[in-house]
This record gives C-alpha cells, structure tokens and sequence, in this order.
C-alpha cells in the first residue's frame, strides 16, 4: 500500500472509536436557557464530566485563538490487519485562517493534500496530476473537524461559540487515559458517516492547548495517527506563501 493511498484513505474517513471511553452524550433537544438564550454545549453532562470537557476546550480556544497561520512537522501511522508493520509517513502541516490546510509527505513517492473551504485535492509529489478527493458525508464530517480544530473560534472569542463550533455534528466524550483529551464522534443516527467512520480522538498539549495529535479510527478497525511537534504560530507572508505554493 503506497504513502499516497494511506493519505488518501485517511482523508476519505474510514476510522472510527476507541473501545475503551467513557461515553455521555448530551440530551437530544436540550431546552434553551431562560431568557430565549441558546442552551450551553454542556447541558445534559453530569457536572464533573461538563467540567472536564469545559477545561479541554477552553485550552484548545486560548491557542486556537491565536492562530491566524500554523506550521507544523507530522508523522503520520497507519496501522491495518492488512500490514504486518505499520506504515509510517513524515512530513509538513500548514494551515492558514479561515480554510486552507496543507498536508505535504516528505517523500518523492509520498503525496501532497490540499484542504481549502469544501474541496480537498491529493497530488502525487512525483507527478503534477491531481485528484479531487471523493466527496462523501464522512470526508465532509473529517474535514470540518481538521479546519476547525486548527482554525480561531467564531464569535470574537465567545467561550461557547467556540464550543459549539468544536463540537458540532459530534458525541463528545473524555477517553480514559492520561493527558487532555477528547473523543469526537458522529452523531448517533448519522449512518452515512458511522458507515466508515466511528471517531477522532484529540490529544492537547497540556501546557499550550495545541493539537498535539489526532487518531482516526475506522469503522472496520483500522487506525491512523496523526502527530504534531515543532509548531510554529503566525509566519510571514513571504514564508506562508512559499509552503502553499511550492
């Protein structure tokens, strides 16, 4: 299987949950707040879990906040039933506010995605054809999780709009295990997307609140993971220009 088919597989959202979280879902149609103002994001979690998840997405907001651009180095693991070992791809991630990400494989043989607004395109580092990528419910569910996570919150900073833009169209959840994490998953009901997908989990660095990694797993058991490390916030112009164009 070729590094290009592992982005395109990741990309097109075959990945789905960890078997082991612990899950509460909010109340569907949960009564607005008195006054006719929205209901919070949090309403319908028991109080301990509303403020375990209150504190993962305010750290996430104050960097997000802050981030008009992003530049990143990635590994990408790919780990499937199909491969005795997995496969592993490194690379460059570069994101630009509102809706441009770049995901750029170090390898000739690797291949370059490219994430802007509603269309996502994948080209061959060793060839100058490019393919959109296949639109479907899940690559649209994946790729308005990816934007969103790198992009600044809505709303002049509002804490709960930055909520509800993190976690629209998604069951959260906190995975057991150590670190700030949240376990982002479609909807219940959404067959479309769990048909291929069941969840992305984000992992934050707990000192900045940057995403730190990002773990797709797929509905038939494959995972994909994600790493970032050597972020660099707000580059110039001239620098942002040569890493989206080049």
């Amino acid at each position: 299987m070729s590094e290009g088919c592992t982005r395109r597989r990741w990309l097109a959202a075959t990945l789905g949950a960890s078997a082991a979280v612990m899950l509460w879902r909010p109340r569907a149609g949960a009564a607005p707040a008195s006054g006719g103002a929205p209901a919070s994001r949090f309403d319908g979690f028991p109080d301990k879990t509303a403020r375990r998840l209150r504190n993962r997405v305010e750290l996430w907001r104050g960097y997000a906040a802050r981030t008009q651009s992003l530049r990143a180095r990635y590994t990408l693991t790919r780990r499937t039933s199909l491969l005795v070992d997995p496969l592993v791809v490194t690379g460059t991630l570069v994101f630009v506010a509102p809706a441009t990400l770049v995901l750029r494989d170090d390898a000739h043989v690797g291949s370059t995605t490219r994430v802007v607004g509603d269309a996502v395109t994948i080209t061959p580092n060793d060839s100058s054809a490019a393919a959109r990528g296949r639109e479907s419910p899940a690559l649209a569910w994946l790729r308005a999780r990816m934007l969103t996570l790198f992009a600044p919150p809505p709303g002049d900073n509002d804490p709960e709009l930055a909520a509800r833009a993190l976690l629209e169209g998604c069951d959260v959840s906190i995975p057991k295990g150590a670190g700030m994490q949240l376990l982002l998953q479609p909807r219940a009901g959404a067959d479309a997307i769990t048909r291929a997908l069941r969840s992305l989990r984000v992992r934050l660095d707990t000192m900045t609140g940057a995403v730190s990694a990002l773990e797709l797993e797929e509905t038939l058991g494959d995972r994909v993971l994600l790493e970032l490390g050597q972020q660099q916030q707000n580059l110039d112009e001239d620098v942002l220009r040569q890493l989206i164009d080049r």
